[in-house]
């Protein structure tokens, strides 16, 4: 009888120590998928204010073209 209770506790501890990892791993898992959250919102951001910049030096760029273009033709008149 006492070895059928040592092999239920022993099973028990098992299950607890198995119970245990889960939780730990489940723990671990949130975290990761949380830092994997954070960064692709990063990421997207950096994205976004590069895209941004990119437009408003678009932008500038199409007025400096503006400008010379104005200036080559005033330079034609002249």
């Amino acid at each position: 009888m006492n070895s059928k209770i040592f092999k239920d506790k022993q099973y028990h501890d098992e299950a607890d120590q198995i119970l245990d990892l889960a939780k730990e791993l489940n723990k671990q898992y949130w975290s990761l998928s949380k830092k994997m959250a954070e960064t692709s919102y990063s990421t997207f951001m950096c994205q976004m204010e590069d895209a941004q910049r990119l437009g408003k030096l678009a932008e500038a760029i199409r007025q400096l073209q503006a400008v010379n273009g104005t200036l080559r033709h005033v330079t034609c008149i002249i």
